[in-house]
């Protein structure tokens, strides 16, 4: 089953649209004034500038590409490992059809592998007639 790839969530796709207001806004101001600085909306102790919020971004970009190729790779082991599944089910299936040509339905061996000896199957009874509806 493949992968479905994780979309960005609503803050990241928020941060894009303040990343890009913030540069027309610094761009704005450069116009301006040509030795205007970027607006810093944190503090001096912690920026938070254009650059800041980029780098965050791409960080994200960079982390969301690692986890969409690390689920890649569990899907296509998940794959396997239902092929093999499917292999041995199919192999289960050859066993009891073999077995029953073997030994026979009712056998000691067909039960020990996992089949219900004809002798055990619950027989069909009758039904109780229903009552006729009034």
């Amino acid at each position: 089953m493949p992968y479905n790839k994780k979309g960005p969530s609503d803050v990241v796709d928020n941060s894009k649209k303040k990343l890009d207001a913030m540069i027309k806004i610094d761009a704005k101001l450069k116009e301006e004034s040509s030795d205007a600085e970027p607006v810093n909306y944190g503090s001096k102790k912690e920026p938070l500038t254009t650059t800041e919020l980029a780098a965050q971004l791409k960080l994200y970009d960079s982390i969301n590409t690692e986890y969409d190729q690390a689920m890649n790779a569990v899907s296509a082991v998940q794959n396997r490992m239902e092929a093999v599944e499917n292999t041995l089910k199919e192999m289960n299936k050859m066993i009891l059809s073999s077995a029953v040509g073997e030994f026979g339905d009712d056998s000691d061996e067909y039960e020990a592998l996992g089949g219900t000896r004809k002798s055990d199957r619950k027989k069909p009874g009758r039904r109780p007639p229903t009552p006729p509806a009034q």
